[in-house]
């Protein structure tokens, strides 16, 4: 009896080692995963954020390559003419019209055609291989921080470029608004960077446009798209179309801040479990539904519960890769507000939150049972339509939204009534490829267009707005 004791004592024993070894075999490895999910999470923002840089500055509209051919599309004799006819009639700090050869055929002012600066850019080889380009940072002799921006075109005598200047402030500033709001992280940085390490925009501003980088995180960033150095964890993404990189750093511990919580009970309860197994593996359970609970915090807004931009991107890529594959229509609605702001001046903001959490109520109500609804920001809301026939399908979906949201709501015993403005971006799988980034910018411009229209209106995304 005492040796069958022993052996069910070791048998015992090494069951319990092993248990204790597999759970903590597997809390390693899910604190691994977690760590990697939220590091990936922090490259995926970086990415995102060289996307939107992309769609912001470089314009992908015909409308550039149709005023070229307009204005300087004539013979190369009467170029110089024309350049002079346009530095009047449309005035422009720089213009430079090239062959396909990199010959100068046109220039304002005079000193621009020898300026290397200006003619010998990657900007001019990018446009030559038949794409819209962007310059590094160029200061003038004035001192003056410009871009150039290049735009190929065809002409009956060959392929020509049209370069002209744009200033490098209000680019930056632009810049540095959603490098900032992209971040997201307590201590972070970010950086929009040209090929000579000078600071185009940044989310501090401190920083001044123009500056060389000396952070050596930034540094590290040229060698490596993501890593650790210094206790900072750092991503960097190439800006498609430029030979800028988006850089974005942060403590290493303010990105896994998520994870410190539940890293800490998880390691008490595995202590507790060396007593207690039973209890450890219920609690473990718990920790685990924590897990997705944060997963699920950090992709959906706190105050609707519908997908946050993050998520829209994200289910906005796969649609489009389906259509892509399968063919198909699919359209996005940007929804602003009109007369919220009163709301939350006159009844205060907690009556504005509840109004806006009713929005999301109507809004799932009234779009289709396959579509993604999400709150964009602020009282900004964004539906995805996807495997629709065709454009007016989409308009009735805007319409129904419109008539729905224009209906009184009862919050907090007031009656309110506010009214939307919606930019609509309809994309067919035949047209020009289109990331979820630029579907959801294009959406946005047409809204703006709604807005400057009188609001209470649905404007369809047209290319010339993207000029």
């Amino acid at each position: 009896m005492a040796r069958f004791q022993r052996f069910m004592l070791a048998a015992s024993v090494v069951v319990a080692v092993g248990l204790v070894a597999g759970v903590a075999i597997f809390l390693v490895h899910a604190d691994r995963s977690a760590r990697d999910n939220l590091r990936g999470g922090f490259e995926a923002r970086s990415a995102l954020a060289a996307t939107l840089t992309s769609a912001a500055v470089i314009n992908k509209s015909e409308v550039n390559v149709k005023w070229a051919q307009d204005k300087l599309g004539g013979p190369a004799a009467g170029l110089p003419a024309a350049v002079a006819a346009v530095a009047v009639a449309e005035p422009q700090d720089r213009i430079l019209v090239l062959g396909a050869d990199r010959r100068v055929l046109g220039a304002h002012p005079a000193s621009a055609r020898t300026d290397p600066a200006l003619v010998g850019g990657s900007e001019i080889d990018r446009a030559l291989e038949g794409s819209q380009g962007v310059s590094d940072l160029i200061r003038t002799a004035e001192g003056q921080l410009i871009l150039m921006v290049a735009v190929p075109y065809s002409t009956a005598e060959g392929l020509r470029v049209w370069s002209s200047s744009v200033a490098a402030e209000p680019v930056a500033m632009f810049c540095a608004a959603y490098l900032a709001n992209a971040l997201a992280v307590d201590g972070g940085r970010a950086f929009l960077v040209d090929s000579h390490g000078q600071l185009i925009a940044s989310s501090s501003p401190e920083d001044k446009t123009g500056a060389q980088v000396p952070d050596p995180v930034a540094a590290a960033a040229t060698r490596s798209p993501s890593g650790t150095l210094g206790g900072d964890f750092y991503a960097a993404s190439v800006v498609a179309g430029t030979s800028w990189r988006v850089i974005f750093a942060a403590p290493d511990r303010s990105v896994l801040a998520p994870l410190r919580s539940s890293r800490t009970a998880t390691w008490q309860l595995f202590a507790g479990f060396v007593l207690a197994m039973l209890c450890i593996l219920g609690l473990a359970a718990a920790a685990i539904r924590r897990s997705a609970q944060l997963a699920h915090e950090r992709l959906h807004d706190p105050l609707t519960g519908l997908p946050n931009r993050a998520l829209f991107v994200q289910q906005a890529e796969r649609a489009l890769g389906r259509q892509r594959r399968s063919g198909g229509q699919l359209a996005a609605l940007f929804i602003d507000l009109d007369r919220f702001k009163p709301v939350n001046d006159i009844y205060g903001h907690a009556v504005g939150d509840a109004l806006l959490a009713a929005v999301a109520v109507r809004l799932t109500e009234t779009a289709r049972r396959d579509d993604v609804v999400s709150r964009f920001g602020g009282d900004e809301f964004l539906v995805l339509c996807s495997d629709i026939d065709d454009q007016d399908q989409a308009l009735a979906v805007a319409d129904r939204v419109q008539q729905r949201l224009a209906e009184p709501f009862l919050v907090d015993g007031h009656e309110l009534t506010i009214g939307s403005s919606i930019g609509l971006m309809h994309y067919a799988v035949q047209d020009e490829y289109l990331t979820a980034a630029e579907l959801i910018h294009n959406a946005d411009l047409a809204m703006y267009q709604a807005k400057q229209g009188g609001r209470g209106r649905v404007e369809c995304f047209e290319p010339v707005l993207a000029a």
